[in-house]
C-alpha cells in the first residue's frame, strides 16, 4: 500500500469513529497549493470528500483534511473569527511576530448545522468580499476581558508564540535547505489560529500572504527593512538588538535561536 492508501485509510477510521458523535465528524479539506477559500470543502460527508479530491488535477500537491472546529469562540453576533499574525524569518534564520493579530471575521452568524454557508464558515477576504469587518485587535483584546474574564497577554498570546515557534525549529531543515541561488532573501509568513469556546488555541495553517490590512503596511515594510535588509549590507549588525519599541515585529526566540550579542538594548 502506498502512503497515500494508509492516510485514506486513517481518515475514514477517524470518520467511522466520530460518527456517532455528529458535531465531531465534520471536516474542512484544502488544498495545499490554493489560498482564498479556492476548492475548500466542507463536509461531514466521508465519500463526498474523497470524491472531491480525487476530482481535483492529480499533479496538484498534497490535500489536508482537518476535523472541524464545531465549538469556535464567537463575538457579537454569534460570528466566527480566525486570528492571523504575521511572522518574519530572515536571511540568517531569525525569526519575529508581530503580536497584535488581524482578525478574520465572517459575515453571517454560525451554524454547525449548515456547512454550505461559506460566508458563516470561511473568514478569509476573498469569500467575505466587500461583506468583511475590520475587527481592531485592541477592540478583541478590551471584548475578550470583559466578555470572558481573560487576558490576551496572558492566555491567547504565549500559546501562540510557543507554536509559531515549534512550527519553525520543525521547517527549519527545510528553509535553511532552501535554493536561494545567488541572492539573499527574507519571507513573511502568516499563521492563523482560532480559539474554541473554551479558549483553547488551535494552529489552522501558515501561508506565504499576497495582502495585508492597509493600516499596518507601512510599519510592517520599515520594520522588514531594518530586520531583514539593513543586516545584509552590515554584517557586524544583529537586528534582534534593535529597540523594540515602536516596532511591529518582536523577536521570537526558539530553542535553536542563534547566540545574541552583548549590547542588546530593551
Amino acid at each position: 500500500s502506498t502512503a497515500e492508501d494508509n492516510e485514506a485509510d486513517d481518515f475514514r477510521a477517524a470518520s467511522e469513529s466520530s460518527s456517532k458523535r455528529a458535531t465531531a465528524n465534520k471536516w474542512i479539506a484544502k488544498a495545499t497549493d490554493a489560498s482564498r477559500g479556492e476548492r475548500t470543502l466542507l463536509s461531514e460527508d466521508y465519500d463526498a470528500i474523497v470524491s472531491h479530491i480525487d476530482a481535483q488535477d492529480k499533479t496538484s500537491p498534497a490535500w489536508i483534511v482537518q476535523r472541524y472546529i464545531t465549538n469556535p469562540l464567537l463575538l457579537p453576533g454569534g460570528r466566527k473569527f480566525d486570528l492571523r499574525y504575521f511572522v518574519l524569518v530572515d536571511a540568517n534564520m531569525n525569526f519575529y511576530i508581530c503580536p497584535r493579530p488581524v482578525l478574520k471575521v465572517c459575515a453571517d452568524k454560525f451554524s454547525v448545522d449548515d456547512l454550505s454557508n461559506k460566508l458563516a464558515h470561511l473568514s478569509t477576504a476573498a469569500v467575505q468580499g466587500r461583506q468583511a469587518e475590520d475587527y481592531p485587535a485592541e477592540q478583541f483584546t478590551k471584548w475578550l476581558a470583559s466578555e470572558h474574564g481573560a487576558s490576551y497577554e496572558a492566555t491567547v498570546l504565549p500559546s501562540v508564540r510557543d507554536a509559531v515557534s515549534k512550527v519553525l525549529e520543525a521547517a527549519r531543515p527545510k528553509l535553511e535547505s532552501a535554493d536561494h541561488a545567488d541572492f539573499t532573501s527574507f519571507q513573511i509568513f502568516a499563521f492563523d489560529f482560532i480559539l474554541d469556546d473554551s479558549l483553547k488555541l488551535w494552529f489552522l495553517e501558515v501561508c506565504a500572504p499576497t495582502d495585508f490590512p492597509d493600516h499596518m503596511v507601512d510599519e510592517l515594510a520599515s520594520d522588514v527593512v531594518e530586520l531583514a535588509v539593513k543586516p545584509v549590507f552590515d554584517s557586524a549588525r544583529d537586528a534582534r538588538d534593535a529597540p523594540t519599541s515602536g516596532r511591529a515585529f518582536q523577536v521570537l526566540e526558539t530553542t535553536a535561536s542563534a547566540p545574541r550579542s552583548n549590547n542588546s538594548k530593551k
